[in-house]
């Protein structure tokens, strides 16, 4: 249903320069490309999110990304923005934040850091600031965090944040760690 202005929703468009759908593709072009809206059909589910302000449209992120933790729905980069907050050592790296689905809500900090100079000492401190920070400010379940070196954040062709790929690389332990910080839940799945 189309939504008021200043909701956050998922945006949908239609027109001439709207494909027709993917090729072969049958059933996910009846899912994405020919939604119907209150008796209208052939409307495109972009996958992004937005809100109108004042008559424009901002994108607030992507639908497949948000993270749904004990009912609230968050967006990653804002985690993100945070942890690069915490410490001038991690300002300049990139991170994803993902949320796995078991154990529940589990939520995981990928973040770049130069290692020259940092002991194990240094890498438990900043994971500890950073678990303290983000569930001070967004009231989550404890995070785990794992570092890894600059240049190890996956990222798309457009330089976006490629986190469906960052957490199969966690998942299935390709990450190539520099420390970790897991949750005793969060190590106890991985076994």
């Amino acid at each position: 249903a189309p939504l008021p202005d200043a909701r956050v929703g998922e945006v949908w468009v239609r027109g001439e320069s709207v494909a027709q759908g993917y090729w072969g593709r049958p059933d996910l072009n009846a899912e994405v490309f020919d939604q119907s809206l209150d008796g209208e059909t052939g409307f495109f589910r972009t996958g992004d999110l937005g809100v109108i302000h004042d008559g424009e449209l901002y994108i607030t992120g992507r639908l497949k990304e948000v993270l749904i933790i004990r009912g609230r729905n968050l967006y990653p980069h804002d985690l993100e923005q945070t942890v690069r907050s915490v410490d001038p050592r991690l300002a300049t790296g990139a991170g994803a934040v993902l949320a796995l689905d078991t154990p529940e809500g589990s939520v995981v900090v990928v973040q770049e850091i130069k290692p020259r100079g940092l002991t194990e000492d240094d890498y438990r401190a900043l994971a500890q600031d950073i678990q303290r920070t983000l569930v001070r400010e967004f009231s989550i379940p404890l995070p785990s965090v794992v570092f890894v070196g600059p240049g190890r954040v996956r990222k798309t062709t457009s330089g976006k944040i490629h986190r469906s790929l960052m957490k199969q690389l966690f998942v299935t332990s390709e990450l190539n760690s520099l420390h970790e910080e897991l949750t005793d839940a969060l190590r106890a799945h991985l076994k």
